[in-house]
């Protein structure tokens, strides 16, 4: 009879790897609350996040397995230790699946991507393989061009910021240019990516669907307070400040 807590450090186990593998460098960082802070044993450089629609249609459909297996697991399971793993294991893969999903940050947030620029290249130069900022730096057009077309229909908010994000992004990467000369195709795909932003659809509307926000507070983040609540904190705070 297969060990049940063996089961769930199978699927822990395949989560894990390929989260680590499609998402190296959000998984490598603490920026983003909702992906695990994972890493494959032997890291592949070369490689940037997989965001095509395909990628992140595909990790959706995977993750939801994931928790579907998992919740079978849990109907016949009684040891605590095993029981508190596998609740931790949906949540992750419940939280990561509608981010990736209903949220899409992916699709509508320029300075997502421009994060994991300066992320992915700041991991690069603080590994101790002296190859990896060279083979980050060659592979990064193509996660640009990745993320140019990926947007679409963008809050202007959104676009604005971006904007403003690129200028900085661009002073980051001159600066690395000057002892990293693999950087000047990055260089040119990041004017690209400044061009798309400078013309890509946009609207007005940047608030996500009430009830998506309450779902993001309550199990994304685990949030006491409602969205009213939050909203009457906020006001009490900008009030404090305007007075001091």
């Amino acid at each position: 009879m297969t060990n049940p807590a063996s089961s769930v450090e199978a699927v822990a186990h395949s989560m894990f790897e390929m989260l680590a593998r499609t998402f190296p460098v959000a998984c490598a960082s603490d920026e983003f609350f909702y992906f695990p802070q994972v890493q494959l044993p032997e890291p592949q450089w070369s490689t940037w996040d997989r965001f095509s629609s395909e990628a992140v249609t595909g990790s959706a459909r995977q993750l939801s397995t994931w928790e579907d297996e998992l919740g079978l697991l849990a109907l016949h399971e009684s040891d605590l230790e095993v029981t508190v793993d596998i609740t931790l294991l949906q949540k992750l893969a419940r939280t990561l699946r509608e981010q990736l999903s209903e949220v899409r940050a992916w699709q509508y947030q320029p300075t997502f991507y421009l994060t994991l620029v300066c992320i992915g290249l700041a991991e690069a130069i603080e590994s101790e393989d002296p190859a990896a900022i060279q083979e980050r730096a060659r592979s990064l057009p193509a996660f640009l061009d990745q993320a140019s077309h990926n947007l679409d229909c963008i809050p202007a908010s959104f676009r604005d910021i971006g904007l403003e994000m690129v200028s900085e992004t661009r002073n980051y990467l001159l600066l690395l240019e000057k002892t990293l000369p693999e950087l000047q195709p990055a260089l040119t795909a990041l004017d690209h990516f400044d061009d798309t932003l400078q013309n890509v659809s946009l609207r007005e509307d940047f608030l996500l669907p009430p009830d998506m926000l309450e779902r993001i507070l309550r199990f994304h983040i685990h949030c006491d307070l409602d969205i009213k609540e939050i909203g009457h904190t906020l006001d009490e705070e900008i009030d404090e400040m305007n007075r001091e």
